[in-house]
């Protein structure tokens, strides 16, 4: 059965908590709750009453029930009736309540009335401040919605009024929605902030800065209910405060980092605080300046300068003031500064301490100095030239002038004053000659400003003048022009006649017959005359001018390099002797007079000189002082003849004596000694002579004086009576001679043998005997000058030759040097020997001096110049040992039977297959015959049929390449060269010596074709 009181105990329960929570929510009145608690109790409990009733039921406990099924219902019925109890209880407490307010209603009515007038006149000024606050008020929901807000408010923010910004989400004026749920914690946290700083953003998004004071409001379940307070616009303040940060930020970068000088002073002038860049500027540390006053480093004249305007400054007369003054720095030096002082003052206008700004000016100052100097300059340059000056503007008015130009044009004093171009230009036009021209360069200069002219101007009082017009720029703009008339009358005339000058010369250049020339020192002709053209055989003048001087002119390529450095020492060359050759290799001697041309820096730039072919005259000389040469020997004939006599019966003696068996060895072999000594002996004799006879290059080379006097000595101690006595005094400094070694030998020769005639018996007989004596020293060319004016050189070397002959008397002493002059009798001598001597001094532009009296000997003293010798080309160190023959066959060709024996088993027994001939003719033939099989062909030079040259050339026809070394007791410098040019290996001296033929031939053997043949 279906337990119907149970669920209608349920239902009254469920309704009951209804009823009770909506009384206790939803009613306001005082009244009303309890007259409903106590209907709501009393039903409850009635409804109660009638249901157990109806059902049965007792009054307060069933009866008889149990089991599960009635547990709940029971306990529904008795919670409900507990509640209804309640109910009761509680709506009567209220019913009480209600019935004593009403008898004091009307006093109650009267207080409401009261506070009712209050509260509206509360909430009017309340209202008006909300409304008219000048701060935004506010208040706000904790969802973010604003509820209420002031005019201001709603402007703060960028809205047009408050109901556009009510029921607005507050989170939208945060920068963020994260900015304002972290504002809510906040203002849960600290339920009021007083004077918060934060940024919010207006309706257009520009962001504010607002200082907020917010009060939180929480319910009784300390919930957040309502946020208000009011904010204040500080955009504008932190925008000031941030300008004025910046400012000082940017003062203290200035003055800590600026350029130029600051300094903070008081008004006594004492230093409070100063930047880097004084301090650089004076050269003293912050510290030291600090401890200063600004007037202790200024400089004295300056000190006080500004007194007055620094009082003015201070009382506020003016706002600041500029000033130049020097400041000392602490190395003593002077700097001028550009000074800009103020001061900083208080609200009220007090003065509170000074600042100054310092910028260094030294460098203006001196180029103002500078300036001014160069103007000074400039003034006197404009009146101290010698040309006319004229200045004007683009206006073409008149800026400056000098004296010269009055003076040159008689310019009137009228347009002077009147400082108008024009009327001075027409004045100078009238006084020309080729106004037109002057006129049309009027016209270019004013019709293109930027170009400068120039022309020359002839006036009519014959007067000639240049004309320079330059545009005046200012600033790369033209702002006027400068005229310069320069007097050139002297230098135009001058020219003109030089012009004539040069044609003459041109005409003497070119009909000159001889060469006349200007060459670069690299070796290179500038210009030359036909005359030179013709002289080394060349087709024209271009082909001479391309062609290089020193290798293709001169015979010793050299010799060139010495000629260019004599000229870049001394500047010149007189009468130089040079072997050079044609075209065609023909050689030539010509006389050379050069002078070294120089720039303005000292430097040599070209050489003008003249070449004189004196090659036939060369010739004749040359065999003019062979012929004496040979003249010479003659004289030494018989001391040679008794020498070799001598020499011969020693070798003979010592010859006769091998034959005896009985000797020692040891004996034997101190003959055989003896007699190589012997026959070195007269090997050195025969060399000597033929050194005095042989023809020679007459190129300069390096001489040792020393050396050339001690063999001439030697071979004339010889040679000479042994009545004579030789004594020699040679200085340990002379220096190395620039001269023909064999024309300086010739000379020394000559003059002992005039000494050796002198100190013979009177009428040429047996010499009487005496004393010869050799001085050789260096002297010092301005001692030499006072005998000699023409002694240019620095140096020269003396050669002095004393013997104690017959003397002789001033007569014969001016007359010694003439060709073919002789004291001696008939037949005795030519007279050339001393005007031979003459010749070879002079031609090595030295002086001779004579010294002499009857019976008291004489002294002929030879001074020869020093001039720069070159430094010759070290000896090569690729010697050839000699070595022995892996049976290489050799071709020996020669007409003397026991030498060509000697040769013959000399070479064989050092390895080699020897071939012999006698005669040219033999020779070829034997060289045709075996040409595969020859390595190396030894010639004698002079041989019966055909020479030994001409059998080398038709050699030479058969095989290009045939290596042949030729040889000859007389030795022929020029033949010597020509055999080596037509490609002879070499030419080797007689007499023999083995070890240095074998050295020729190995060297032969191993000839690699090039260059000269290396022993």
């Amino acid at each position: 059965m279906v337990d119907f009181l149970g669920i209608a105990r349920i239902l009254l329960l469920i309704a009951t908590v209804l009823a009770f929570s909506y009384a206790a929510r939803n009613v306001k009145s005082i009244l009303l709750p309890a007259v409903v608690l106590v209907g709501v109790g009393f039903a409850l409990f009635l409804l109660d009453l009638i249901l157990r009733s109806y059902f049965g039921a007792g009054f307060l406990f069933e009866s008889g029930t149990s089991g599960p099924s009635l547990i709940i219902p029971q306990i529904a019925g008795y919670i409900g009736q507990i509640i209804g109890v309640i109910l009761l209880l509680y709506g009567f407490y209220h019913v009480n309540k209600v019935l004593v307010d009403v008898q004091d209603r009307g006093r109650i009515d009267e207080e409401q009335r009261l506070m009712g007038t209050a509260l509206a006149k509360s909430e009017k000024r309340y209202r008006e401040f909300f409304e008219e606050d000048l701060s935004g008020n506010f208040i706000a929901t904790p969802e973010g919605s604003i509820i209420a807000c002031n005019p201001v408010f709603a402007r703060m923010f960028g809205y047009a009024s408050e109901a556009e910004i009510l029921n607005t989400d507050v989170s939208v004026l945060f920068e963020t929605k994260r900015v304002f749920e972290n504002f809510l914690e906040l203002i849960r946290q600290h339920r009021r902030l007083s004077e918060y700083q934060m940024i919010m953003k207006r309706k257009d998004d520009r962001r504010i800065y607002v200082l907020a004071n917010i009060t939180a409001e929480f319910n009784d379940e300390d919930e957040l209910a309502q946020i208000q307070g009011f904010i204040l616009d500080e955009t504008e303040r932190v925008k000031v405060e941030e300008t004025l940060r910046n400012s000082v930020e940017q003062f203290r970068q200035v003055f800590e980092k600026g350029p130029v000088g600051m300094m903070l002073v008081t008004l006594n002038g004492d230093i409070i605080k100063v930047n880097n860049a004084f301090c650089s500027m004076v050269g003293y540390s912050e510290m030291e300046l600090r401890k200063a006053t600004i007037d202790g480093i200024t400089h004295a004249e300056d000190v006080g300068k500004d007194v007055e305007r620094q009082a003015m400054l201070r009382a506020g007369e003016i706002t600041s003031y500029r000033t130049e003054k020097r400041f000392l720095t602490h190395g003593g030096e002077v700097i001028w500064g550009f000074v800009t002082a103020s001061v900083v003052r208080e609200a009220d206008g007090a003065a509170l301490y000074g600042v100054r700004i310092i910028e260094d000016i030294t460098a203006r100052k001196r180029g103002e100095e500078e300036l001014e100097r160069s103007l000074s300059v400039l003034r006197a340059t404009l009146e101290a030239t010698t040309d006319a000056i004229l200045v004007v503007d683009d206006s073409r008015r008149v800026l400056n002038y000098n004296q010269r130009l009055v003076g040159m044009w008689h310019i009137p004093r009228e347009l002077l004053i009147e400082l108008s171009e024009n009327s001075i230009i027409d004045y100078i036009t009238s006084q020309l000659e080729n106004r037109e021209r002057f006129e049309e360069t009027l016209t270019s200069a004013y019709t293109n400003p930027d170009v400068e002219n120039y022309e020359v101007l002839r006036i009519l009082d014959g007067r000639v003048v240049e004309l320079y017009a330059r545009p005046q720029r200012i600033s790369g703009k033209t702002r006027g022009r400068v005229w310069s008339f320069r007097d050139v009358s002297v230098r135009v005339h001058s020219e003109e006649e030089r012009k004539v000058s040069e044609e003459r010369y041109r005409e003497l250049f070119e009909e000159s017959k001889d060469a006349v020339f200007i060459s670069t020192p690299d070796g290179h002709f500038i210009d030359i005359n036909s005359a030179g053209v013709e002289l080394f055989g060349y087709g024209g003048k271009e082909e001479l001018l391309a062609i290089n001087i020193a290798r293709e002119l001169y015979s010793d390529p050299a010799e060139r390099e010495r000629t260019n450095v004599i000229l870049a020492e001394k500047g010149y060359i007189k009468d130089h002797l040079t072997l050079a050759k044609r075209k065609d290799g023909r050689s030539l001697v010509i006389l050379e007079t050069t002078t070294a041309m120089r720039d303005q820096n000292g430097k040599v730039v070209m050489y003008r000189g003249i070449m004189r072919d004196i090659t036939e005259q060369h010739r004749l000389e040359e065999q003019l002082r062979q012929a004496q040469r040979l003249e010479s020997v003659g004289t030494l004939a018989g001391g040679v003849a008794h020498d070799f006599n001598n020499i011969l019966s020693i070798a003979l003696g010592y010859l006769t004596r091998l034959d005896r068996p009985e000797d020692h060895p040891d004996v034997r072999a101190r003959t055989i000694d003896s007699i190589r000594k012997a026959l070195g002996r007269g090997a050195g004799l025969v060399q000597q002579l033929l050194t005095f006879a042989r023809k020679t290059s007459g190129a300069a080379e390096a001489v040792e004086v020393n050396e050339v006097v001690r063999e001439l000595s030697t071979l004339l101690a010889e040679t000479f009576p042994a009545t004579i006595r030789f004594e020699l005094d040679l200085a340990k400094d002379v220096p190395l001679l620039l001269a023909d070694q064999s024309q300086f030998q010739q000379a020394l020769m000559n003059l002992c043998i005039n000494s050796r005639d002198a100190m013979s018996e009177p009428g040429g007989g047996r010499a009487s005997g005496g004393t010869l004596n050799i001085v050789t020293a260096s002297v010092a060319g301005k001692e030499l000058r006072r005998r000699f004016a023409g002694a240019s050189e620095d140096r020269y070397v003396l050669v002095r030759v004393t013997d104690t002959g017959i003397g002789m008397d001033e007569t014969t002493k001016s007359r010694i040097f003439e060709p073919f002059f002789t004291t001696k009798p008939p037949g005795k001598g030519t007279g050339i020997g001393l005007s031979v001597v003459y010749g070879i001094v002079d031609s090595h532009r030295g002086f001779i001096d004579v010294e002499s009296k009857p019976g008291q000997g004489a002294t002929i003293s030879l001074y020869f110049p020093v001039l720069p010798v070159p430094t010759p080309a070290a000896p090569s160190k690729e010697v050839v040992e000699p070595e022995r023959g892996t049976g290489e066959a050799i071709l020996l060709v020669e007409d003397e039977e026991m030498l060509l024996d000697l040769l013959q088993v000399f070479l064989e027994e050092n390895g080699y297959r020897v071939l012999i001939a006698r005669d040219g003719m033999e020779a070829v033939e034997m060289y045709a015959k075996h040409v595969k099989e020859i390595s190396v062909v030894l010639s004698d030079m002079g041989l019966p049929k055909l020479g030994g040259w001409e059998a080398f050339r038709r050699m030479k026809a058969i095989n290009p390449d045939v290596r042949c070394i030729l040889a000859s007791g007389y030795f022929d410098p020029d033949l010597r060269a020509d055999m080596i040019k037509e490609g002879a290996l070499d030419f080797v001296q007689k007499p023999y010596v083995p070890n240095v033929i074998l050295s020729y031939i190995t060297a032969a053997i191993r000839y690699s074709g090039k260059g000269p043949l290396r022993l």
